[in-house]
């Protein structure tokens, strides 16, 4: 599989995990490319302007149906308390960033991680990720259970894409993905992909995909209930899902033991991500900071 197309596993993993959001309309969606080298260049044109979706429309409507039913399992499986907890955790975390911008930029933390003039340049821009996620049907395990992940990825997964691509150049950089590296690098790839249809016969064609700095490499394409897709994909299909099946069986009733400590730990996180949000100056903010940092080095 060449370059451009190592990336598409990890689409599809995103389609799972970074678009859960909004119920706005969304706009019809487009018509099956007529050859498979339009349909890559369709998903590399729709990722060049921040819409994840272009993935999602790329594949076959019962492909589409085995991820919404995964999302929609692991909304059912997952437990309703731990969720809330987690997802009250995140929201608090984003009031404060949000409320406490001036105390945060000043305080040892800020520095250690580079600086005021660094961490200022993105802050916004980070704040307004965890907003999306915030109003998102990712914090609602009720609205999971009926997800719709085309709908989702063209509103909310657009939005992340968006306010991720203008942090990118400036403050510092994001983390690394594993096995895929910079962020930035999976948009720049699709948006320097070319795509040309070497052979065609029925329901099977080879395309050759490059990249400037790769080789050229012919990959085999199939149609499948009238979408052309990469034939790795295809074969790969059954056991990726069967996989992300078993993931979420695997969850299972949580041990009351472990519940009770997941419960204590975000118990104790907005504890203290309350004493931040309530620091009146300065000089509160950084004691509830250092008693934070001093938590988290003793615990290394």
């Amino acid at each position: 599989m060449t370059k451009p197309l190592k990336y598409f596993p990890l689409l599809i993993s995103a389609l799972l995990i970074s678009g859960c959001g909004r119920r706005d309309k969304a706009g019809a969606p487009p018509p099956p490319a007529d050859t498979p080298d339009q349909a890559i260049l369709n998903v590399a044109k729709s990722i060049e302007n921040n819409d994840p979706s272009g993935a999602w429309h790329m594949l076959p409507e019962s492909f589409q149906a085995d991820l919404n039913g995964v999302v929609r399992n692991f909304a059912s499986a997952m437990d309703e308390e731990i969720w809330s907890a987690g997802t009250g955790t995140l929201s608090k975390l984003e009031e404060v960033l949000r409320k406490q911008k001036r105390f945060f930029l000043a305080s040892d933390m800020a520095a250690m991680m580079g600086g005021r003039e660094a961490i200022e340049k993105d802050y916004d821009q980070a704040v307004k990720l965890f907003s999306i996620l915030k109003q998102s049907d990712l914090m609602d395990l009720n609205k999971l259970r009926n997800a719709d992940l085309g709908r989702i990825l063209s509103t909310t997964g657009a939005d992340l894409m968006k306010a991720a691509d203008e942090m990118q150049g400036s403050g510092p950089n994001l983390p690394n993905l594993p096995g895929f590296g910079d962020p930035g690098e999976i948009k720049e790839v699709f948006a320097n992909m070319e795509a040309e249809l070497v052979s065609q016969d029925g329901d099977q064609a080879v395309v050759r995909i490059s990249t400037p700095d790769e080789e050229p490499e012919d990959v085999d394409f199939v149609r499948v209930e009238g979408k052309w897709i990469p034939k790795d994909l295809a074969d790969d299909w059954t056991e990726m899902i069967q996989e992300m099946r078993a993931g979420v069986a695997n969850m299972g009733t949580i041990d009351p033991q472990q519940k009770s400590q997941v419960m204590m730990m975000t118990s104790m996180a907005n504890g203290i991500l309350d004493q931040l949000l309530n620091a009146r100056n300065q000089e509160e903010f950084n004691a509830v900071l250092g008693g934070l940092m001093g938590m988290m080095m003793g615990g290394m």
